[in-house]
């Protein structure tokens, strides 16, 4: 009985350990990596399998970032041919949002690590838009939330940015 109590205790200790937590107990983004892009969108270093993903089940405080819908997840989702994505990463604060994506509107919102809201667009119509984000003069992590509508669903996910 002994041995069963320890090897339980020892499995739960493993999970919540290796359990990735989107936020710090503060409320706090927590970047865990970027997706390299070159300035022709391809893929050319680092992949974060948690960006850009586009069936991303969003926290209250992410959701909150959104105007209320009842809009379910569209089922197609996880089909590989789709997808979004920002181009370069890292950036010098220019950078372009692209998707590949039928859609009637899309919804952006870039915040920093304290969930501060950097930029937003809650009604864009193109399949690609260019950003400037004016930094600090400093390097910096950045994350940036989208909704992608199409009709009577959505795609929603996020991908950090590296701002140089």
């Amino acid at each position: 009985m002994k041995i069963f109590k320890l090897s339980l205790l020892i499995t739960v200790i493993a999970l919540s350990v290796s359990c990735e937590k989107e936020y710090t107990e503060t409320g706090e983004v927590f970047f865990s990596g970027i997706t390299n892009r070159d300035g022709n969108g391809d893929l050319n270093g680092n992949i974060d399998p948690m960006d850009w993903n586009l069936n991303t089940t969003f926290t209250s405080q992410e959701d909150a970032l959104f105007a209320a819908d009842n809009l379910p997840i569209c089922t197609d989702a996880n089909d590989t041919l789709l997808k979004t994505y920002v181009y370069p990463n890292p950036n010098n604060g220019v950078f372009t949002f692209g998707s590949i994506i039928q859609m009637d509107s899309i919804a952006l919102k870039i915040v920093d690590d304290n969930f501060t809201i950097l930029y937003e667009n809650d009604n864009l119509t193109s399949l690609s838009l260019t950003i400037h984000e004016n930094g600090d003069g400093g390097s910096r992590l950045v994350r940036m939330y989208y909704r992608v509508y199409n009709g009577a669903c959505k795609y929603q996910g996020y991908g950090d940015l590296s701002i140089r």
